[in-house]
């Protein structure tokens, strides 16, 4: 891992890693992580937000592993209803 980067040093790496693995889908910082916490509930990082078609949240999921892969998928699945 990488750590004590400032923000700018941050956001930096993730060109390369979007490009690397096909990330075709925004990826977004907030500027106050308070805000982020009371605002939308990120509790992790990752944190991955389902938008419907209309833009409504379907839902979101914290974290990574494989029940939050499942999670992801099934809340990809009900957006394209």
């Amino acid at each position: 891992g990488v750590s004590n980067l400032d923000r700018e040093q941050e956001a930096a790496l993730y060109p390369p890693l979007v490009k690397l693995f096909g990330v075709n889908y925004p990826i977004v910082f907030a500027a106050d992580q308070e805000l982020s916490r009371q605002r939308f509930g990120v509790t992790g990082i990752p944190a991955m937000f389902v938008l419907g078609r209309d833009g409504t949240l379907v839902g979101s999921v914290s974290g990574a592993g494989d029940a939050q892969h499942e999670q992801l998928l099934a809340l990809v699945e009900k957006a394209r209803k």
